[in-house]
């Protein structure tokens, strides 16, 4: 049981690889996206209900959580065709947080992944997204972006200005 959230991150991580292989939007799309979503959750909920929160775990969790996003924003590019105004907007997110990367790898000597809440809503705009997509395409591109900006905007100021790393921050007003 100790190692059970771990196992399950370690999961989603390889689970979302196959995403780059299958037909979006179709049902096998579906299932495995969703058991990625599902995992997402459950992986900390099992370490908080089991007290097996680790260091590890929570390193593990923003790692499978960049290759997931990585995988679907190159999935999404690649078969939407987004238009080059959400292109660039997407491109802005990964800057910001390539940017947020560095300051907490310049400031802390790690990579400082936070669990902020505009993290987590963006994390759930994304697993969302393609739900949204079948039923308003433009509302979905423009909620998914903006809540990523928002979040990804906010962790780099949480990373340029806090004295030290701490990953479980709710958000920047709530230090």
């Amino acid at each position: 049981m100790k190692y059970l959230p771990d196992f399950i991150t370690v999961l989603r991580m390889l689970c979302s690889v196959p995403l780059l292989f299958i037909e979006p939007f179709s049902v096998h799309f579906f299932i495995l996206y969703t058991f990625c979503g599902i995992s997402d959750v459950l992986d900390g909920f099992l370490a908080r209900k089991t007290g097996t929160v680790t260091r590890t775990g929570q390193i593990l969790d923003s790692t499978a959580d960049v290759i997931f996003f990585v995988i679907v924003v190159i999935v999404y590019v690649r078969t939407l065709s987004p238009g080059v105004v959400f292109i660039a907007w997407i491109a802005a997110v990964c800057i910001l947080r390539t940017a947020s990367l560095i300051a907490g790898l310049v400031r802390f000597k790690e990579f400082v992944f936070l669990h902020t809440y505009a993290n987590k809503a963006a994390g759930f705009t994304l697993f969302c997204f393609p739900f949204l997509y079948i039923l308003s395409p433009g509302a979905a591109f423009i909620a998914a972006c903006s809540i990523a900006s928002v979040s990804a905007a906010e962790e780099l100021i949480i990373n340029l200005t806090s004295q030290k790393p701490d990953r479980d921050i709710k958000s920047i007003f709530k230090r």
